[in-house]
């Protein structure tokens, strides 16, 4: 059962790469600066004492579990470091697979190459390229992970803290036709736009990428679902070259794509899926959570039971936002002894034959 996104707001990533995100010409922590930071810690560390003649080695430095490069640090509640594959065994890579970092065996194709899904790639994301094949792109914390050609502004739900490289974009807008070249059109990724290859992909269809997209889409992820969808003039009404939302989606069918824009999406093109919250019945990295249109399938959040919250999947999975205030655990009512026995209180019902205890 799906359930159309209407109400109930999250914050929207948008997506666009590109093939020129090549690893080869890129600068990259984990491969090289790592080995370079090393050598100097290793310099530092090392003090002559004159008065003895006797050269003494510096053994406070850090952890000695601890990377030398801090840009290789596994973030926390993560499973590897996309940069330099800390975390995983020998022979394997920190690929994004499903919409979190996992160690698979490292592929053979390195940024830039063509791939049939991210297990072929030595690092980062299969994905469709600015030419419409489906390539390796590789992951970024700054700039400097990328290439001069490119920045590291792609955002994508659960990569985080890494972002992708994308090609610095040209200056277009989605809203208006005809600006660039022919076989292209006008994509939107966070606060830039880039002409690319025409995609074939309808409304509502699922998508990874902007070019998956036809003419007049684009590719935005809304609370863990990808989905394309028809772009709109937040604007109040129809000027000559663009259709203001309430004409395109219908009256408050559509949601503001950024804060400082004026751009929208109509909010039917997209569906979240429903759920059980007993059973967590939804797929890998989401959870059951408690919304405004029902329990739906939400990325899943770190805050863990009696912490404040403010949106449905700021918690861990099996717990929800009460009203905007605390995570509570959710639990079967009458009584839940099971998951309420810690907390010695009852199991309070709410919506759709849940409850959660009352802490």
């Amino acid at each position: 059962m799906m359930h159309k996104y209407s109400r109930f707001i999250l914050p929207i990533t948008l997506f666009i790469f590109c093939a020129g995100c090549d690893g080869d010409s890129r600068s990259n922590p984990g491969d090289n600066s790592s080995d370079n930071d090393t050598s100097q810690t290793n310099e530092d560390s090392t003090t002559t004492q004159e008065d003895s003649g006797q050269t003494t080695t510096d053994t406070t430095v850090g952890d000695s579990d601890s990377p030398a490069d801090p840009k290789c640090a596994v973030p926390e509640k993560k499973t590897c470091n996309a940069l330099c594959g800390t975390g995983c065994e020998p022979g394997e890579a920190c690929l994004f697979i499903e919409n979190s970092w996992l160690c698979a065996t490292e592929g053979t194709v390195a940024n830039g190459g063509e791939c049939n899904g991210s297990s072929e790639c030595k690092k980062g994301v299969c994905a469709t390229g600015t030419d419409g094949i489906p390539r390796c792109i590789a992951p970024c914390l700054d700039d400097q992970d990328c290439g001069t050609d490119s920045v590291c502004t792609l955002s994508v739900q659960g990569a985080e803290p890494f972002k992708f490289c994308t090609q610095k974009a040209a200056a277009c807008t989605p809203l208006v036709s005809g600006q660039c070249p022919d076989g292209q059109s006008c994509y939107l990724a966070n606060n830039a736009t880039q002409c690319l290859q025409i995609g074939e992909k309808g409304i509502g269809d699922s998508c990874v990428s902007p070019n998956e997209c036809a003419d007049g889409l684009s590719c935005l992820n809304v609370a863990g679902v990808s989905a394309c969808v028809r772009m709109c003039s937040t604007k109040g009404s129809d000027t000559g070259t663009e259709i203001a939302c309430d004409t395109m989606c219908g009256v408050g069918k559509f949601q503001q794509v950024q804060k400082d824009t004026k751009t929208g999406y109509c909010t039917d093109d997209i569906t979240i899926p429903t759920c059980d919250p007993v059973a967590q019945d939804c797929d890998a990295g989401k959870g059951c959570y408690q919304t405004s249109d029902g329990w739906l399938c939400l990325p899943v959040g770190t805050k863990e039971a009696g912490e404040a919250c403010t949106t449905p999947n700021d918690c861990a999975k099996g717990t929800f936002c009460l009203a905007g205030t605390k995570c509570k655990v959710i639990c079967t009512p009458p009584n839940d002894a099971d998951k309420c026995e810690s907390f010695d209180t009852p199991c309070v019902a709410t919506q759709g034959g849940a409850g959660y205890c009352d802490q």
